[in-house]
Order: structure tokens, then sequence, then C-alpha cells
């Protein structure tokens, strides 16, 4: 597949820490020719707008509603977006003269593999934490001490 065939949707996390570093790797893709739509929430629109590229282009997707708007849990934010946002992503790319052909998604969003599935795409996974962030984590986890007398 050529780059002028390809369309990559990008789904960030809605807080500007998880936007900037997809939208930095989204420009890289547009500089080498591919199509990029951004998801993005009212909020975080406005990180994205200021990139002239005629490949970049938003999906403007509803705020995420919290069960509990006085509290600000991750779990509650993340069900949110896959409820609401999903239906609305399938039925835009079902329009899409170029559909995307990838999907790149934040690590929050793991239930967008889902989406991938219902699309047909490949999905990957981006984060925005640094390599040896995440190779402490990994190695936590993989090498966790283990309690041999509790």
């Amino acid at each position: 597949m050529s780059t002028a065939t390809l369309h990559v949707l990008a789904y960030p996390f809605p807080a500007s820490g998880h936007v900037i570093p997809l939208l930095d790797f989204a420009k890289v893709l547009l500089s080498r020719g591919v199509k990029v739509t951004v998801l993005v929430t009212p909020k975080t629109h406005p990180l994205v707008a200021t990139n002239p590229s005629p490949l970049l282009q938003t999906l403007l997707l509803p705020e995420p509603q919290l069960s509990n708007p006085n509290l600000k849990d991750l779990a509650d934010l993340m069900n949110s977006m896959r409820h609401h946002h999903h239906p609305l992503i399938v039925d835009w790319a079902k329009t899409q003269s170029t559909p995307p052909s990838a999907i790149i998604s934040d690590y929050f969003l793991g239930w967008t593999h889902l989406l991938g599935d219902d699309l047909g795409v490949p999905h990957i996974v981006f984060s925005p934490c640094s390599a040896i962030s995440l190779a402490v984590i990994n190695s936590l986890w993989r090498d966790a001490p283990q309690n041999h007398n509790p």
C-alpha cells in the first residue's frame, strides 16, 4: 500500500500529556504523506487545530460523560469513552472515501482493539511515556518480588 492511500486514525487519551506526544508522532506520519485523522474532544481540539497540514483532519467527539461528575475516576472516564465514542467512530469510518487503514491509540484506551476489529484494521498501541519508563514497568511486572514467607 502506498502512503498516498494510507489513512491512520489517531486516538489520544483526552489530556494534554497524552495528546501532544501522539500529535508529534502524527506529524512524522504527515511528513511521509500519510493522511491522519485525530480524534479530539472540545477540550483537546485547540491542541490539534494549530497544524495546517492538508493531510490532517480532526473528528470532534463529545466530552466523555462521567457517571459522577464530581469524581475524576479513570476507569469511569475510559468506560464512558468506549460506550459513547465507539459507535460514533464506526459510523464516521463507514462514510469516508478513504477509510482508516490502521488505528493508533493511547495505551489507556485498550478497548480500541475492538474498534480495530469492527473496522477490520490493525490496532497499534501508543505510549506517551519514555521507553525507559515502559521498560521499568515491564520489568517490575515480569520480575515481581515473591513473598515466600507470607
